[in-house]
């Protein structure tokens, strides 16, 4: 378990204890009378991977990953179980905009898994779609999605949680692709099944909020998109864990409506919030530039008037 107390001291611990108390048992366990069996040892270390992920340390989602295969290449493991930590690492490759290395990675893990008639890791077929997405294969993305949905229709009901978290992922990526109405729907759809299950994916609903108010913003509709886009950021806020990127559309898409409403500074005060916001995380550079060039214009709008007096 060699730096692992790195790993753990933070104050993140509020947030993860459970998840990261669950690793630190596993991989602080000694000798070989108390040593877990190695399909839990690697459970543990891919776990801590996902809590790195979150907080965006790539370099220890890496290592713990790395521990991860150690054990795995030492011990006679399925090969069902290499697809998995497969899909732990195409997830970080994806986090580091590595699109084409995470395809990869979910291409081996299919392969492993389909040659044994075995179910896939939770979350891989959305996971596919999405590093597609951003790879710019947007139709394949789309049929990935689209099986994903009927298949979750014909297992659980189209009235399922896992239905509703599936429409979320289609909505946004409508929404992404320009088909703002249809994506609306699709996204309404998934919100309105997810909130029937108090606490259930508090993190997806709040992120389709988001999604929603910057459908209606690019339709034309800030007196709608505002409200939406408050009560996005005020749930994300209240998450024990950070959502930077959604933070960020949260805040921005409240920017955008006070702009287009014509309140000038407040929409300047929540442009800087959610330059702070992009600022603080390795993936929305490009975010923030986007930012500032929206600052700069809206400093210039708030001048016109005295300008033109």
């Amino acid at each position: 378990a060699g730096g692992l107390a790195l790993d753990l001291g933070g104050p993140e611990n509020l947030s993860h204890r459970d998840l990261v108390a669950r690793a630190a048992r596993l991989l602080g366990q000694r000798g070989p009378a108390v040593l877990p069996i190695p399909r839990l040892l690697v459970n543990a270390w891919e776990r801590l991977a996902i809590v790195h992920r979150i907080f965006e340390r790539f370099d220890r989602a890496e290592f713990a990953l790395d521990r991860a295969r150690s054990v795995l290449d030492r011990e006679r493991l399925p090969q069902t179980e290499r697809g998995n930590w497969l899909y732990h690492r195409g997830a970080l490759r994806y986090d580091q905009a590595r699109y084409e290395d995470a395809l990869a990675d979910y291409a081996r893990a299919f392969e492993l898994h389909r040659d044994r008639d075995a179910k896939l890791p939770a979350g891989l077929l959305i996971h596919h779609a999405l590093a597609l997405f951003a790879a710019g294969d947007h139709a394949q993305a789309f049929e990935v999605v689209h099986k994903k949905l009927e298949q979750t229709a014909q297992t659980y009901g189209d009235q399922h949680p896992k239905y509703g978290q599936d429409c979320l992922v289609l909505g946004t990526l409508m929404v992404d692709n320009g088909a703002l109405s249809a994506g609306l729907e699709r996204l309404s759809r998934g919100i309105e099944i997810l909130e029937r299950y108090p606490g259930h994916k508090k993190a997806h609903v709040a992120k389709a909020l988001a999604t929603q108010a910057r459908a209606l913003n690019g339709l034309h509709r800030p007196a709608e998109a505002e409200p939406l886009a408050r009560r996005a950021h005020e749930r994300l806020t209240a998450l024990p864990s950070p959502h930077l990127a959604a933070e960020v559309e949260a805040l921005r898409e409240q920017a955008r409506a006070h702009q287009a409403l014509g309140r000038i500074s407040e929409a300047l005060a929540l442009y800087r919030r959610a330059l702070a916001r992009a600022e603080a995380s390795q993936r929305l550079s490009g975010e923030a530039d986007a930012l500032r060039e929206a600052i700069t214009a809206g400093e210039a709008q708030l001048e016109e008037p005295a300008v033109a007096g």
